[in-house]
């Protein structure tokens, strides 16, 4: 995951250092981490958090991805899960080669506990900004 992609994680899960409820009830803080936390510790063990996500990208992409598709990916894979990552159309159409399809995929995921979320349509079009960033 190059800085650009943890930028953008950082931006949409948002820094918490107290514990709050997010847009589906669930008890959050850090980014996205159930522990009390400095900024700086919720940082480093967001780095430790999204391996296996970037993997999972890596693993299930079978087309070759730039550093800022990579990071975009593993964003969404981060905050969709890996199982819906991997049964997405997202998924299909890019091992198919269309790479231009991604970012009207990516803007298809903006729903949470079946509600349109201004943060998530903000979210996507920042991954497909990413995404669509030469580097």
């Amino acid at each position: 995951m190059n800085q650009r992609g943890v930028s953008l994680l950082k931006t949409f899960e948002g820094f918490e250092g107290m514990p709050y409820k997010d847009a589906v009830g669930k008890l959050t803080i850090g980014y996205g981490m159930l522990l009390p936390l400095t900024e700086q510790e919720a940082s480093l063990l967001l780095l430790e958090r999204v391996k296996p996500y970037e993997e999972a990208v890596k693993t299930l992409v079978r087309v070759p991805l730039n550093e800022n598709q990579l990071a975009a990916l593993t964003s969404f894979t981060y905050n969709v899960g890996i199982g819906n990552f991997k049964k997405s159309t997202l998924i299909r159409l890019l091992n198919d080669g269309e790479y231009e399809s991604v970012p009207k995929q990516l803007a298809r995921w903006n729903k949470a506990g079946g509600r349109v979320l201004n943060g998530l349509i903000k979210r996507r079009a920042q991954e497909a900004f990413l995404w669509n960033t030469s580097i």
